[in-house]
Formats: structure tokens, sequence, C-alpha cells
């Protein structure tokens, strides 16, 4: 695990966090991907610390940080219909998104297209801008996924033919999730998927389906192994005033044409390719620059490097 981005003047940074430093521990937890999940989730929703010791490893060394939070301080007692949180809410998520834009460029004739996510209709009409590209590049690293019906407009783009997807289990259903095609077509181009550890749901299965129909080269790290359909039960106490809580749980089985489930599994790339220390310092993405070459290579007609 390395860190890829330190949030300037954040604690992390006063702390003396580097970008590709190695974290080795977070309170004593051993950081590897098995535990990755669960203590960030553990971190973020169930019990913010104060301060966070941190072990990681820089240039060969082993260090010990300690990072204080930003302490804030609030009323004792808040009022369930005092909206003024909610404004603070919603400044912290167009932030997230300013940080985390839908990206799309043309070089050398090949589309490059970043989907952050799989929300309302934006992914579609990135992919807009790039039509009649070459080739095509879909980053999807760090996408958690989305909604199912954003999903399937993007693939349409993708599709000669309608083609099945995968196909859903539910309590006592199973149906099969077909594609449509649709116009502007990246049928016929070359196609690289860029993919990483966070890459989940959505992500996930756009970047196996095109991997099994041969339609796309995947490069990049194993995926989340988070593919399941999920869905929130929204509950409430009180009327006027009211403190609203839920549950998110699994309600379907997600398994693809060559009848395989990949939850817990992931999405193995064809091209492995993990940034080192030194790339993440110099601001290199190695990855791209591997996404670029192989579809140049398929281009000129020849085989895809190793």
């Amino acid at each position: 695990m390395r860190v890829y981005r330190v949030k300037e003047k954040g604690p992390a940074q006063k702390a003396g966090l580097l970008v590709g430093d190695r974290v080795l521990a977070i309170d004593g937890i051993v950081a590897n991907r098995q535990q990755y999940f669960e203590t960030q989730f553990y971190y973020r929703l169930i019990q913010a610390a104060a301060i966070m010791v941190l072990d990681v490893e820089r240039d060969g060394k082993r260090q010990r940080l300690e990072i204080h939070a930003d302490i804030h301080t609030r009323r004792s007692i808040e009022m369930a219909y005092d909206i003024s949180n909610l404004f603070d809410a919603i400044r912290e998520e167009e932030t997230f998104e300013a940080e985390n834009p839908f990206q799309y460029e043309r070089k050398d004739d090949i589309g490059y297209v970043k989907l952050p996510n799989f929300e309302g209709d934006t992914a579609e009409k990135t992919l807009w801008k790039v039509k009649g590209s070459r080739a095509l590049i879909i980053d999807v690293r760090g996408n958690p996924g989305g909604e199912i019906e954003e999903l399937l407009r993007f693939a349409s783009y993708l599709e000669k033919n309608e083609t099945e997807l995968f196909t859903e289990t539910r309590r006592g259903k199973t149906e099969k999730v077909n594609v449509k095609p649709r116009q502007p077509s990246f049928s016929d181009v070359p196609i690289a998927v860029l993919v990483d550890s966070e890459s989940a749901s959505a992500s996930e299965i756009i970047a196996r389906h095109l991997q099994l129909s041969g339609q796309a080269v995947v490069i990049g790290d194993k995926t989340a192994g988070a593919v399941a359909g999920a869905r929130f039960f929204q509950q409430h106490i009180g009327a006027e005033p009211a403190v609203f809580y839920g549950a998110q749980t699994t309600v379907a089985e997600v398994t693809f044409p060559d009848g395989k489930d990949i939850e817990k599994i992931g999405v193995t790339p064809d091209l492995m390719c993990i940034p080192e220390a030194a790339d993440l310092v110099a601001k290199n993405d190695p990855c791209f620059a591997l996404a670029m070459t192989t579809l140049k290579s398929k281009l000129a007609g020849n085989s895809i490097p190793k």
C-alpha cells in the first residue's frame, strides 16, 4: 500500500506523510489488501480517531508518524430539523467531485475517458466527447460503481449487437441483463480499461465484460471484488423532527456469461501495472503509458506488449 495523494495543508501533510510512502500499519493493524477496506470503513464511519499512528517505509527505512486530526467544536445537542449541517455535507460532496472530475482527451487519435463513478448520465456524455477516435482508454481507477442504468447506457456505445452483460439472480428470480447498441459506436475500436484495487461494482462489471468478450485489454491492479447487487433500506424514528438510519445489504448475485461470479475475487488484469514510489513522486502514470503503447501496437497490427 502506497500513498497516492496527500491533502495540501491537511493533518497528514503536517505530520510529514509523503506521496510514495509505503504504509505498513495503521494503529498497529497490518496494512494489506485484505484489511484495507475494513480499516477504512472503521475509521471513516464507525470510530473516527483523534490521533492515527502510521508505520511507513521511505527509502528503505521504517518510521512512525502520528497524525493528529483537525478538531472542530460543535454543539453538544443538535436538532434533527436543523438543516445547517446539510449544507456542510453538500459542500463536502462538491469538494470531492471537484477533486475527482470526469475527464476526456484525445492524443495520437486515441480517446481517453476518466470515469470517477457511474452516476447520472455524465459517463456516457464524457464518452461522446471522444467519438471518432481510432482507439479508446476507459479509466475506472478509483471508481466505486454507481447506477446500473448508467452502466448499461455507457456499455451500449461499445457494442455492435445486443449482448448479455451479466445474469442477475435475486430471491426466486433469475434474469439476463442485456445491452443494446447505440451511436456513436466504439464497437470496432481497440479498447484498454485501466483498473485498480478501488475499482468496484459497475466498474468491475464493464472491465470483466470487455475482457471476456475480447474487446479490451485490462491493465492495472486486481479490482475490489464487490459486484453483488446491493440495496439500501432506509428507516426513520419520529415524524416532524426525525432521525434517519438504514442498512445496505446484498440482494442479488451477479454472474458473467462464462458462469463465474467474481465477488470477493475481483478482475485480474491482462497486464499487471502498479506504480512505484518514484512514479508517484514524479507524478508519472506508467499504467496510462502502458495503455497507450498497447493500443498503438494493436492499431499497427502488432501483438500486445508484455
